[in-house]
């Protein structure tokens, strides 16, 4: 399956299989850890937005997990995050900690490509209101590249240059 997401009827579906709660959360997590691996593999990596508008239930799963595991490794309250989940997870190369700045960055590039598969172009307004923090983005991404063009410091590279435009990114709008 291509897609990042399962469809309400296919999760549903899981529910009257399933006899106990715990094997109906036991089946909800292996959905979500399929559309996880399906996200991976579109996308190169398992940094899900958390609000990520192709599926916001995995992007809540993902920061869950993250939760789960900070219970986990501070020993005080009890985890869902079993020794065979955390494994599967991490052969995934699922990062546990959201670092700022560079995973920060391919959270909102992946939003990015998300908005433009679903509106055909990367023309984010500043205030969007499904995902403010990406409209913010999109606008500093512009004034990072401004800075950059004009040799000043900037957190804009090479890189990521050659990465928004490949996907349709304009420096100004009205472009």
């Amino acid at each position: 399956r291509e897609a990042d997401s399962f469809s309400p009827i296919e999760v549903s579906s899981t529910h009257h299989l399933a006899g106990s709660q715990y094997e109906k959360a036991d089946s909800i997590w292996d959905i979500r850890f399929k559309e996880l691996t399906a996200f991976k593999r579109n996308h190169g990596h398992c940094n899900v937005p958390q609000k990520y508008p192709p599926n916001k239930s995995l992007g809540i799963w993902v920061n869950k997990q993250r939760m789960e595991y900070n219970k986990r490794i501070d020993g005080r309250k009890k985890s869902s995050l079993s020794d065979s989940r955390l494994e599967r997870l991490q052969s995934l190369g699922f990062r546990w900690a959201k670092r700022k700045g560079a995973a920060s960055w391919e959270n909102h590039f992946a939003a990015l490509v998300s908005y433009k598969e679903e509106f055909g172009h990367c023309s984010v307004p500043t205030k969007y209101k499904e995902d403010t923090a990406l409209g913010r983005w999109v606008s500093t991404q512009r004034a990072e590249y401004k800075k950059y063009s004009e040799g000043e410091p900037s957190a804009m590279t090479d890189d990521k240059i050659k990465r928004l435009e490949k996907v349709g990114f304009a420096w100004w709008m009205g472009v």
